[in-house]
């Protein structure tokens, strides 16, 4: 069972909207377990902008096969900044020790683990800030 699930999110962009549904189920999710709602806005912010400005850094570079052949997708050293930094303002509601949740944040972003980033960044700031907030 926990197998077949694992095969069903690990299919990307099977078809138009699926990074959209993917996003609304990590944000039920976050919603549904975080009463704060500051830090729900903060794992929001970090979520959305972040990944937008890591796109708006990142390059284009595929094989010629049209395949990205690297482990860190299409990102660069940049792409992984530009997350980091335009994600700082979160740490209004965060404080400083919300440093390590963007930065962890902008790791699953960069990394192409075959599951979707707006998902699994979503999931991992839910179970950060139920532990440690």
């Amino acid at each position: 069972m926990i197998h077949n699930i694992i095969d069903f999110i690990s299919i990307r962009d099977n078809f138009p909207g699926e990074s959209a549904i993917w996003f609304i189920l990590g944000s039920i999710i976050l919603l549904g377990f975080v009463q704060d709602i500051n830090l729900s806005i903060a794992a929001l912010y970090i979520v959305t902008i972040g990944d937008v400005a890591s796109a708006a850094f990142s390059s284009s570079k595929t094989s010629s096969k049209g395949i990205n052949e690297s482990v860190f997708k299409n990102k660069n050293i940049f792409s992984f900044v530009a997350f980091v930094f335009f994600s700082l303002p979160s740490l209004i509601f965060l404080g400083l020790n919300g440093i390590w949740m963007i930065i962890l944040a902008a790791v699953i972003e960069s990394i192409d683990l075959k599951v979707n980033d707006n998902f699994l960044i979503l999931l991992f700031l839910t179970l950060s800030l139920l532990l440690f907030y």
